[in-house]
């Protein structure tokens, strides 16, 4: 997936159709940023995952979580936090209205003892290990 491809910002052309509805302005009203979490969600912990709640150090509690760059969790693995657990609590929950057939989902959401297995082999730690193992090769 790449800027190129026109579904790259699909959750956001989501939210910007309903945000762009025609509303009287004089029913607008300021409120604290806050209420839209965004990156890197600094002081707000999950309060109750099996309702994805999750409220700042005061006690208030988001409308929104908004995931903005450097990277969608959905597409690439990110650094864990309170918007990638309840993603996966979304995605993973056998309570869920929607079910997503596990084998659907990328490899870095995916449970399981083979998922954590591909995950580690194909992770930065591996890619030293295999780029030293050509150095030796090459040192022959």
């Amino acid at each position: 997936t790449s800027f190129d491809d026109p579904f790259y910002f699909a959750d956001q052309d989501l939210l910007n159709a309903v945000l762009s509805t025609d509303v009287d302005s004089v029913r607008v009203d300021a409120i604290d940023q806050r209420l839209e979490a965004t990156v890197p969600f600094t002081g707000l912990r999950v309060v109750d995952e099996t309702r994805l709640r999750c409220a700042y150090e005061d006690g208030l509690e988001p409308y929104a979580l908004h995931q903005i760059f450097p990277v969608k969790p959905w597409l690439e693995p990110t650094i864990p936090g309170v918007y990638t657990q309840l993603l996966v609590r979304l995605l993973r929950g056998r309570d869920v209205a929607i079910q997503v057939p596990r084998h659907d989902l990328p490899l870095h959401l995916r449970p399981g003892l083979i998922a954590r297995t591909e995950r580690w082999c194909r992770g930065p730690l591996m890619d030293g290990v295999r780029a030293l193992g050509s150095r030796v090769r090459l040192m022959r």
